[in-house]
């Protein structure tokens, strides 16, 4: 029980300073497949809860309807009413959605990572196996969530941002270092993480036998494509 322990915190280390070491390991027998699993949900409702406890929920409110400008006084009343209303259990809501965001993302990736493992590799490739390995390349998402909860407890009770939870977005840096204002799903999705996510990916599928220019090609293509939809 110790070494199964001790391993799986091995690997939740490595993933992020040695992947490689990680990547050498068989699907077929690794036991730390639920690590990330369950590691990320929790991180994903444990900034959400940090930060619904200590935001005010006027704050919230303004800070949401402020982005809507299209949107009548009759019907901003109305949406001012339900956000309020709906508050207390809004960490839950939010966390909700969140993981299962990430939960498609996660298929879309292995998908992708099947594809290309199979027909450019040569590896032989599950589902299955694209499933785990693709649990930890989202880890960096771990890491977000983390500086979104030292953050929002570094913050002053009541007024905190609602964009501390999605930290160093591509939406963000673009309002913080261009006159470029990305405000779309898109440009809140992609951030310094998910092009972390990028490059373990593009390790990963060196470790399967892709030379470094493809692998890279192939790690970057899905962020570069988002980024580009993105600006559009």
């Amino acid at each position: 029980m110790y070494a199964v322990t001790k391993s799986i915190f091995t690997d939740i280390y490595s993933i992020y300073v040695e992947p490689r070491k990680v990547f050498t390991k068989s699907s077929s027998d690794f036991g730390a497949f639920w690590a990330p699993i369950l590691l990320i949900p929790l991180l994903i409702f444990m900034a959400n809860y940090a930060y619904f406890e200590r935001v005010s929920p006027e704050y919230f409110v303004e800070e949401q309807l402020a982005q809507k400008q299209d949107i009548s006084q009759s019907e901003y009343n109305v949406a001012e009413s339900l956000l309020l209303d709906m508050h207390g259990s809004q960490a839950y809501i939010t966390s909700t959605v969140e993981v299962l965001t990430w939960i498609l993302i996660g298929l879309f990736s292995a998908a992708y990572l099947f594809i290309v493992a199979k027909w450019f590799s040569g590896q032989q490739m599950t589902f299955r196996k694209s499933l785990v390995w693709t649990s930890w390349l989202l880890m960096p998402v771990c890491i977000a969530k983390i500086i979104s909860i030292i953050s929002i407890f570094h913050s002053s009770t009541g007024e905190i941002s609602y964009t501390l939870l999605s930290p160093l977005t591509l939406a963000q840096i673009s309002q913080l270092y261009t006159s470029l204002n990305i405000g779309s799903t898109l440009g809140s999705l992609i951030s310094v993480f998910t092009v972390w996510e990028s490059i373990l990916l593009a390790v990963f599928l060196n470790r399967l036998g892709l030379s470094g220019l493809l692998s890279f090609a192939f790690g970057m293509a899905p962020i570069t494509t988002l980024t580009l939809l993105a600006f559009i």
